[in-house]
């Protein structure tokens, strides 16, 4: 539990989240829809 607060403390920021860092991307549900793989599909 502790652990999943700090990384959503250093990884999951509100204005800029480092999805590229994040282990967690897979089971993301920000991730999936935004899709920060590739910024121009978010037209």
């Amino acid at each position: 539990h502790h652990w999943l607060i700090l990384h959503g403390r250093y990884v999951c920021l509100a204005r800029t989240p480092k999805c590229k860092q994040c282990g967690l991307k897979a089971f993301c549900k920000y991730y999936q829809k935004n899709n920060l793989t590739n910024p121009a599909l978010r037209i």
